[in-house]
């Protein structure tokens, strides 16, 4: 089967304030999450590769494969929404763009497939990761999202933008990215399941 042809963008700005250390450093297997991200993100052959740094940027683009273009965003701290922003800015592409974040460890290439698959099969819809009972990253935004990027603000991400917009919206369960790594509880949890080295 032929992947729909897309851009990624990998949102690793945060400076980790709940956790009190860089979860982008944190490792599952040796490798570090933000490695580990880039890598699973990339595994349906993105066409472009984007990654918004903002805390400590200088560093953690050391931690990114060579393909990937590393922009700074320097208003990390008001939240995802001007991530998004930087990250869609800095690719101004046509295709639809597969977001994701550093802090989901259970995240593997076969949801990465269940996302561009299903994308296949709904034109111009956003295609989103379902925790069950809540949705969001990672998540394909289709083009016609792009242009209103402006319109978000704060930490809540494209969701606000998806309602508004009435964009079509497929949801693709993925339980196990509910548990993403903002708190010491979150990390105790991820070290349980072996999702992250001790």
């Amino acid at each position: 089967m032929v992947m729909l042809e897309h851009d990624a963008l990998l949102l690793a700005a945060g400076g980790s304030r709940r956790l009190g250390h860089s979860k982008a450093r944190l490792r599952r297997d040796g490798e570090a999450l933000i490695t580990r991200s880039a890598r699973v993100l990339a595994s349906q052959q993105s066409v472009r590769r984007v990654a918004v740094l903002g805390h400590d940027a200088e560093a953690l683009a050391d931690y990114l494969p060579t393909d990937w273009v590393c922009v700074t965003n320097a208003h990390w701290q008001e939240g995802m929404a001007s991530s998004l922003q930087c990250g869609l800015a800095a690719l101004a592409t046509s295709r639809p763009v597969l977001v994701a974040g550093i802090d989901q460890p259970g995240l593997d290439p076969s949801h990465i497939h269940a996302l561009l698959s299903a994308a296949g099969e709904a034109n111009e819809a956003a295609i989103v990761s379902d925790y069950g009972g809540a949705f969001g990253l990672p998540a394909l935004l289709p083009r016609c999202l792009h242009s209103r990027a402006g319109e978000l603000s704060g930490d809540r991400g494209f969701k606000p933008l998806i309602h508004r917009a009435d964009v079509p919206c497929v949801h693709v369960a993925a339980p196990e990215l509910a548990l993403d790594v903002d708190t010491a509880e979150d990390l105790d949890k991820a070290r349980q399941r072996g999702w992250i080295d001790t």
